[in-house]
């Protein structure tokens, strides 16, 4: 492993602390070859452990949410996670894209010197940025309350307790947090509604396809929509979207679910 880096590529970022001041340590993303390393401060820090695939899995997915912490030339801590399609965590029956904290870690002589929140604020800004992320949640052990303290002051709140969650039977909090919206980018009017996930894109194609050949599904749908996301524009489409996706979860219908899959 090099030393620490004199440059910064645009992938990097140098973290300073309230006081303006460089706080040593430089965020990235993951690399190929940081693999080992990565593994190795998992083993060293938490009971949960993960093969070499799934790492690898999840990098090819989400690389701009793998990020790493580099400090006296080597990573000293980490942050792992994927974006999954679902209902909210904060408001019910509601669908979202959620940002999913599968690991974060840093070595214990690192601790208490902002990595944590640092790689937590970045993912949680890439998520948003680049896998139009809505919501964030994780898991963390009920005992834990250094990192349960970290996550209610970034802004989590407990939304749910899963008992039993880890293999030795201690439970977890669900602890979850809204993002800015980034999948809509209002137009020049504030009426207009551009879309740029070509999976939207391509659910509104169908959507429109629905509300032809099933026009009372189409009603049924904007009435289970809040107000802002009725017939306004643009943002009608991507409301029949949304509803469709909630009518596709409550109802199971057949129909919807292989027009808008």
């Amino acid at each position: 492993m090099q030393g620490n880096p004199t440059r910064l590529n645009p992938r990097d970022s140098r973290v300073k602390g309230e006081s303006g001041m460089s706080e040593g340590y430089t965020l990235r993303t993951f690399r190929g070859e940081d693999l080992n390393r990565i593994m190795a401060i998992n083993f060293e820090c938490l009971p949960e452990n993960y093969s070499s695939s799934f790492y690898r899995e999840l990098y090819g997915r989400f690389p701009e949410t793998f990020i790493v912490a580099e400090e006296d030339g080597d990573i000293q801590g980490y942050l792992m996670c994927r974006v999954e399609r679902g209902f909210s965590k904060l408001r019910s029956l509601s669908p979202a894209r959620l940002m999913h904290v599968v690991s974060i870690a840093t070595r214990e002589q690192y601790r208490r010197r902002g990595i944590a929140k640092a790689l937590m604020l970045e993912g949680m800004k890439k998520g948003a940025a680049a896998y139009e992320a809505t919501e964030c949640y994780l898991e963390v052990r009920v005992g834990n309350e250094p990192a349960i303290g970290l996550y209610e002051k970034l802004g989590f709140a407990k939304t749910k307790r899963n008992y039993g969650y880890y293999l030795d039977g201690e439970d977890a909090w669900v602890m979850s947090l809204a993002l800015p919206r980034a999948a809509l980018r209002g137009g020049g009017n504030g009426h207009r509604t551009r879309l740029h996930d070509p999976h939207l894109r391509r659910g509104i194609r169908h959507a429109r396809l629905v509300r032809q050949v099933h026009p009372q599904a189409h009603q049924a749908a904007q009435r289970h929509l809040p107000p802002p996301l009725r017939h306004r524009g643009g943002g009608e489409e991507e409301g029949t979207r949304r509803g469709l996706d909630i009518l596709e979860q409550r109802l199971r219908v057949g129909p919807l679910i292989l027009l808008v899959s």
